[in-house]
Parts: structure tokens; C-alpha cells; sequence
């Protein structure tokens, strides 16, 4: 996401709780929200922040554990794109032409596919997306 914005964006702020809180509730509904998309019991989800200052963006990251054998990483997808929503909703005063881009998935392990591996360059992180 870029914001011009980006520092009224405080790490351990409000914006930064409701969006991790909203993105964790958009992960675990996402059958609801997405037709035929499988129901899975998640075991841990975790969505965080990284600031590019340079770049003036802030990157969101979702890992979510699941039992089941499919379907994982349109948990953590959705996970990532309600948390940017979020974000957006709760800047969106400070700068009207913030933009969100760039929602892929970096790394899913097990499942039917197996390991995927798709580290775009200039990514913020190296830390694993989606685990099942």
C-alpha cells in the first residue's frame, strides 16, 4: 500500500491494532465472504506491518496455520487484503490518494500443490505467508 501518509501510520498505534484485529476476523470468514471457498478450522493467524520509508508504503503480511489439506492461501489472501481495507478506511482523511497493490502470495507449504515459492524482487520480507 502506498500512503503518502505513511507516518501518521504508528506501528503499535490504533490504525495498526483494528487493521490486524479486521484482518484476523477477514481470514477465519473467508468461506463467507468468497463462493465455494473451502471452510478450514485455522489453528494460528497472524497479520503484520512493515514500513518501506524510502518507498513510502507500508506492506502487510498474513501467516495463517490451518489442519486442513487445501484452500490455505486464500485464508491468508483475504487476510491481507481486509487488513489493507482497514488501513484505508481509518487513513483515508489524511491522504485520499493512498493506493493498495501488489496482494500475492509469497510461500505456501504442504497441501496438495506442496511448497510454492513466489518472492517477488524488492519485497519487504522474506517471512513465510501461508503455512498448513
Amino acid at each position: 500500500m502506498e500512503n503518502r501518509g505513511l507516518t501518521h501510520f504508528d506501528g503499535n498505534g490504533t490504525a495498526r491494532m483494528v487493521a490486524v484485529t479486521a484482518g484476523i476476523m477477514g481470514a477465519k470468514r473467508t468461506s463467507e465472504l468468497i463462493p465455494k471457498c473451502h471452510i478450514l478450522p485455522i489453528t494460528n493467524c497472524r497479520i503484520w506491518f512493515e514500513k518501506d520509508p524510502e518507498r513510502r508504503e507500508l506492506h502487510c503480511f498474513c501467516t495463517v496455520k490451518v489442519t486442513g489439506k487445501t484452500g490455505v492461501e486464500m485464508k491468508a489472501l483475504t487476510g491481507v487484503s481486509i487488513a489493507l481495507l482497514t488501513v484505508y478506511d481509518m487513513c483515508k482523511a489524511l491522504d485520499k490518494t493512498m493506493e493498495i497493490g501488489k496482494i500475492y502470495l509469497c510461500h505456501k507449504a504442504g497441501g496438495k500443490s506442496g511448497e510454492i515459492w513466489n518472492q517477488k524482487e524488492g519485497s519487504a520480507t522474506k517471512q513465510t505467508d501461508v503455512l498448513s
